[in-house]
């Protein structure tokens, strides 16, 4: 009678074992068309959301600053809040980059910017003026731009790129790297291929 009890026993928990893996298959199945239909539109529809979500009021006036003041024709302009540590919660900072993209070089490895400094006072949004990249000078908000200082900031670059090339033709590498055995070398490539 114990052994009759002990198989009816083992194949309850057979079946018992059989009903949990089923129902645990119907959970993972269930939870992929959870995901599928819930989770991932809710996540594309917050990505969506964090795309289009307002512009501070700091951004508006930065921005509106930067169309009406940095007008030239040949560059184009990007505004971007500068995040640089200002604890100062009233004041902000906003980094104005111009380059010139093309078609056939859409990212300009030279670059100029400008930075825009502006203030809240109530409810009042101001721009307490602008620096020019590499300069000390703060003109204020009323002084004129010259697209000058762009192409000066830009050449000052070009000439300093020329200055320090940090492409020497592989010496410096050449210079740094253990030499290798030319037959240990073979031996390697004979293996990769």
């Amino acid at each position: 009678m114990d052994f009759i009890d002990g198989e009816k026993s083992l194949n309850k928990r057979l079946q018992l074992g059989e009903q949990l893996n089923t129902s645990h298959l119907h959970l993972n199945v269930r939870s992929v068309s959870f995901i599928n239909q819930f989770a991932l539109p809710r996540q594309r529809k917050e990505e969506e959301r964090k795309k289009a979500l307002p512009k501070s009021r700091f951004n508006i006036c930065a921005e509106e600053f930067a169309e009406k003041t940095f007008i030239t024709e040949n560059w184009k302009i990007s505004v971007t809040e500068d995040i640089s540590g200002n604890s100062n919660p009233s004041i902000r900072t906003f980094r104005t980059t111009f380059s010139k993209p093309t078609k056939e070089n859409p990212v300009n490895s030279v670059i100029a910017s400008a930075f825009i400094f502006v203030s809240v006072k109530g409810t009042t949004y101001n721009v307490d003026g602008y620096r020019m990249e590499g300069s000390r000078q703060i003109f204020n908000k009323v002084a004129e731009f010259n697209e000058k200082w762009i192409d000066k900031i830009v050449e000052e670059k070009k000439k300093v790129r020329k200055i320090f090339d940090m492409n020497d033709g592989g010496d410096f590498l050449k210079t740094r790297l253990p030499k290798v055995n030319p037959e240990v070398e073979e031996e390697e490539k004979a293996v990769w291929r």
